[in-house]
């Protein structure tokens, strides 16, 4: 081949190799705002609670229970879901819950993981054909798979009493917040529970002001190990925080 020839393979080679060297520079800017869309919408997901339809949701502060984190709504403007209903009675009547007032086992009430507190919502179960108007003073149940745990009361309107967990849709009618979780007054950290009280009391025994609180769940007797003596959220909160590794399903307890 003569001199020319030669220059006008070269410049042919180096015309293609800019080409490519484009196509791929083209490809990695194209492929950058998809990840960061994948990254958003994993976000909106673990936001939305499990079998739910919702509008205007906006969030307060998150807070994690037995290693799940819960996105907590200040207010949504629409809100439907479909699950299992769980109810609970004498137990915990009169203790404090997450609005800060007693359980009443005789009102209509219901704890949400999510929905904000004070909201008022219905509640269908198609296996009875009843429905009943509750309202969020609480949080939970921090159970998989089940979307609200009801009074006694509403259970009962419901004819759930004694049926254990029931399919149920939820409706929202408001989406007002009436209270906010408190952040002062007299509050404990459940550290573990046991089915077995010496095990318990090993571990209530090696740390102050922690005592040992008997419960009865579905006919079964467990031992809660509790620390407590806080005033405030916060230091309450340091406590669990400093206690995680040993103990990663501890959670703050309003009383």
């Amino acid at each position: 081949m003569n001199r020319f020839t030669w220059k006008i393979i070269i410049l042919s080679l180096v015309l293609m190799t800019g080409v490519f060297a484009y196509a791929e520079d083209e490809t990695a800017q194209t492929e950058q705002p998809k990840t960061e869309t994948d990254k958003t919408v994993a976000i909106a997901d673990a936001r939305t609670p499990a079998g739910a339809e919702m509008l205007g949701a906006v969030y307060d502060r998150p807070y994690t229970v037995r290693g799940i984190t819960y996105y907590r709504m200040k207010s949504v403007e629409s809100f439907k879901q479909k699950g299992l209903a769980s109810w609970y009675g004498k137990d915990d009547h009169g203790k404090k819950t997450s609005s800060g007032e007693r359980y009443n086992m005789f009102d209509k009430t219901a704890a949400h993981k999510q929905l904000p507190l004070g909201s008022l919502v219905r509640v269908d179960c198609a296996e009875t054909g009843k429905s009943v108007v509750v309202r969020i003073n609480d949080r939970g149940p921090h159970v998989p798979g089940r979307i609200i745990d009801l009074s006694y009361a509403a259970a009962s309107e419901l004819e759930l009493v004694g049926k254990g967990l029931t399919k149920v849709e939820i409706t929202l009618l408001n989406g007002e917040e009436e209270t906010d979780e408190p952040e002062f007054g007299n509050f404990s950290v459940q550290l573990a529970s046991f089915s077995i009280r010496q095990n318990a009391e090993e571990v209530a025994g090696g740390i102050p002001n922690a005592i040992i609180e008997p419960a009865i769940i579905n006919g079964n007797e467990y031992f809660r190990v509790r620390v407590i003596g806080f005033t405030n959220r916060n230091d309450a909160m340091a406590f669990k925080d400093e206690k995680s590794q040993t103990y990663p399903n501890a959670l703050i307890i309003s009383e």
